[in-house]
């Protein structure tokens, strides 16, 4: 059992996720065929600094177990989200690690 499941029982919100592949011929990114993931989405607006090192307000954030990164996508109530930066917290009291992903 992950420590995400924990939470997604109570909360029961999932998505998806499309991995970023590559960069096609026009400078438009690529993406992978998108997967279904447990998430805890939030609304809540922090400022945070993008892969730029601006400062920018997010949009939204949310809780994942899975491995993404800058650029993803993330589907959430019919909205696709582009990842624009990702917090790993350190595993507290199993091996897996928590991302707060900001949109």
């Amino acid at each position: 059992m992950s420590l995400l499941s924990i939470y997604q029982e109570a909360a029961g919100q999932s998505g998806t996720w499309a991995a970023i592949t590559g960069i096609d011929g026009y400078g438009y990114p690529e993406y992978a065929t998108p997967v279904d993931i447990d998430l805890i989405f939030s609304r809540h607006q922090k400022l945070i600094k993008n892969a730029s090192g601006d400062e920018v307000l997010s949009e939204a954030q949310a809780l994942i177990s899975e491995a993404v990164g800058l650029g993803d996508l993330i589907t959430f109530g019919g909205t696709e989200y582009e990842v624009k930066a990702v917090d790993d917290s350190p595993p507290i009291i199993t091996s897996d690690v928590m991302r707060n992903v900001f949109f």
